[in-house]
């Protein structure tokens, strides 16, 4: 199986730090770390094209279907993953008709949380080497 190209967005630096080092940890080595959504979404603009782009929820005053169909819009094939603090179905219902691949909530223990997105790469890989 292809190692992919994981994109990791997030606020908060603990975060970004524990996601980077479990995914490198479970055998993702080619990850790259985004300090902002806009850093983000220059570096897809600059045929930057991850298989996957792990983010939470973009800053207040942005609008988390706006920045998924953004980045749809230059990387089509990358699968996003909300990857967020709070639990909110509504906005998972959104972003799946919106196009999102999945919506994770961190969990209070975030190792927990990023186990379960590991869990989710992995079965999603494994989906598309089958088709």
């Amino acid at each position: 199986m292809q190692i992919p190209v994981i994109a990791v967005v997030d606020k908060n630096p603990t975060h970004r730090s524990l996601i980077n080092f479990y995914l490198v940890v479970n055998k993702f080595l080619d990850v790259h770390i985004f300090l902002s959504h806009d850093e983000c979404l220059y570096r897809l603009h600059k045929n930057f094209l991850p298989d996957f782009l792990i983010t939470d929820l973009p800053p207040a005053g942005r609008d988390a279907v706006e920045f998924l169909r953004l980045v749809k819009t230059v990387s089509p094939a990358t699968g996003v993953i909300f990857f967020d603090a709070f639990d909110d179905q509504k906005t998972a219902t959104i972003l799946d008709k919106a196009g999102a691949t999945d919506y994770l909530h961190k969990l209070n223990k975030p190792d927990l949380g990023i186990s379960e997105l590991i869990k989710n790469i992995r079965f999603i890989q494994r989906e598309k080497s089958v088709s």
